[in-house]
Protein backbone atom coordinates (compact mmCIF):
# COMPACT_ATOMS: atom_id res chain seq x y z
CA UNK A 1 0.00 0.00 0.00
CA UNK A 2 2.84 2.30 0.79
CA UNK A 3 4.17 1.56 -2.61
CA UNK A 4 0.90 2.63 -4.16
CA UNK A 5 0.86 5.80 -2.09
CA UNK A 6 4.48 6.40 -2.94
CA UNK A 7 3.70 5.85 -6.59
CA UNK A 8 0.71 8.18 -6.28
CA UNK A 9 2.91 10.87 -4.74
CA UNK A 10 5.49 10.37 -7.49
CA UNK A 11 2.80 10.50 -10.16
CA UNK A 12 1.45 13.69 -8.59
CA UNK A 13 4.94 15.14 -8.56
CA UNK A 14 5.46 14.10 -12.16
CA UNK A 15 2.12 15.67 -13.11
CA UNK A 16 3.18 18.91 -11.43
CA UNK A 17 6.48 18.79 -13.29
CA UNK A 18 4.68 18.07 -16.56
CA UNK A 19 2.27 20.94 -15.88
CA UNK A 20 5.19 23.22 -15.12
CA UNK A 21 6.97 22.07 -18.27
CA UNK A 22 3.82 22.65 -20.31
CA UNK A 23 3.60 26.19 -18.96
CA UNK A 24 7.25 26.76 -19.85
CA UNK A 25 6.70 25.28 -23.33
CA UNK A 26 3.67 27.55 -23.76
CA UNK A 27 5.76 30.53 -22.69
CA UNK A 28 8.55 29.49 -25.07
CA UNK A 29 6.04 29.09 -27.91
CA UNK A 30 4.71 32.56 -27.17
CA UNK A 31 8.27 33.95 -27.17
CA UNK A 32 9.03 32.15 -30.44
CA UNK A 33 5.85 33.62 -31.94
CA UNK A 34 6.98 37.09 -30.86
CA UNK A 35 10.42 36.43 -32.33
CA UNK A 36 8.85 35.33 -35.62
CA UNK A 37 6.84 38.54 -35.67
CA UNK A 38 9.95 40.62 -34.94
CA UNK A 39 11.91 38.76 -37.61
CA UNK A 40 9.09 39.55 -40.04
CA UNK A 41 9.36 43.26 -39.19
CA UNK A 42 13.15 43.10 -39.53
CA UNK A 43 12.85 41.40 -42.92
CA UNK A 44 10.41 44.09 -44.01
CA UNK A 45 12.82 46.81 -42.82
CA UNK A 46 15.74 45.10 -44.57
CA UNK A 47 13.71 44.94 -47.78
CA UNK A 48 12.92 48.64 -47.45
CA UNK A 49 16.60 49.41 -46.82
CA UNK A 50 17.60 47.36 -49.85
CA UNK A 51 15.16 49.37 -51.96
CA UNK A 52 16.64 52.60 -50.63
CA UNK A 53 20.20 51.39 -51.27
CA UNK A 54 19.19 50.47 -54.81
CA UNK A 55 17.73 53.93 -55.30
CA UNK A 56 20.87 55.55 -53.87
CA UNK A 57 23.08 53.45 -56.16
CA UNK A 58 20.97 54.53 -59.12
CA UNK A 59 21.30 58.19 -58.08
CA UNK A 60 25.06 57.81 -57.60
CA UNK A 61 25.34 56.27 -61.06
CA UNK A 62 23.38 59.17 -62.51
CA UNK A 63 25.57 61.67 -60.68
CA UNK A 64 28.71 59.95 -61.92
CA UNK A 65 27.43 60.20 -65.49
CA UNK A 66 26.67 63.90 -64.99
CA UNK A 67 30.12 64.53 -63.51
CA UNK A 68 31.77 62.71 -66.41
CA UNK A 69 29.71 64.75 -68.87
CA UNK A 70 30.60 67.98 -67.05
CA UNK A 71 34.30 67.06 -67.07
CA UNK A 72 34.16 66.39 -70.79
CA UNK A 73 32.34 69.67 -71.45
CA UNK A 74 34.78 71.59 -69.23
CA UNK A 75 37.72 70.04 -71.05
CA UNK A 76 36.25 71.12 -74.39
CA UNK A 77 35.66 74.64 -73.08
CA UNK A 78 39.16 74.78 -71.60
CA UNK A 79 40.67 73.72 -74.92
CA UNK A 80 38.60 76.35 -76.73
CA UNK A 81 39.67 78.95 -74.19
CA UNK A 82 43.33 77.99 -74.60
CA UNK A 83 42.98 78.32 -78.37
CA UNK A 84 41.30 81.71 -77.99
CA UNK A 85 44.08 82.89 -75.66
CA UNK A 86 46.73 81.78 -78.16
CA UNK A 87 44.90 83.63 -80.95
CA UNK A 88 44.59 86.77 -78.82
CA UNK A 89 48.28 86.58 -77.90
CA UNK A 90 49.23 86.25 -81.56
CA UNK A 91 46.99 89.19 -82.45
CA UNK A 92 48.55 91.29 -79.68
CA UNK A 93 52.05 90.42 -80.95
CA UNK A 94 51.03 91.42 -84.48
CA UNK A 95 49.63 94.71 -83.19
CA UNK A 96 52.84 95.35 -81.22
CA UNK A 97 54.94 94.69 -84.35
CA UNK A 98 52.77 97.02 -86.41
CA UNK A 99 52.99 99.71 -83.73
CA UNK A 100 56.78 99.39 -83.67
CA UNK A 101 56.84 99.74 -87.47
CA UNK A 102 54.51 102.73 -87.24
CA UNK A 103 56.74 104.31 -84.60
CA UNK A 104 59.75 103.84 -86.88
CA UNK A 105 57.83 105.39 -89.79
CA UNK A 106 56.65 108.29 -87.59
CA UNK A 107 60.22 108.81 -86.37
CA UNK A 108 61.52 108.75 -89.95
CA UNK A 109 58.79 111.16 -91.10
CA UNK A 110 59.51 113.45 -88.16
CA UNK A 111 63.21 113.54 -89.02
CA UNK A 112 62.44 114.23 -92.68
CA UNK A 113 60.04 116.96 -91.71
CA UNK A 114 62.70 118.52 -89.50
CA UNK A 115 65.28 118.16 -92.28
CA UNK A 116 62.88 119.78 -94.74
CA UNK A 117 62.24 122.67 -92.36
CA UNK A 118 65.98 123.13 -91.89
CA UNK A 119 66.43 122.94 -95.65
CA UNK A 120 63.67 125.52 -96.18
CA UNK A 121 65.22 127.85 -93.63
CA UNK A 122 68.54 127.59 -95.40
CA UNK A 123 66.91 128.34 -98.72
CA UNK A 124 65.23 131.43 -97.37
Amino acid sequence: MKEVQSLGVEVGSIKENVGSLQEEVGSIKKDVGSLHEEVGFIKKDVGSLQDEVGSIKKNVGSLQEEVASMKEENEKRFNQLEQSVREVNETVKNIERKQENQEEVIDLLSRRSIELEVGLKKVR
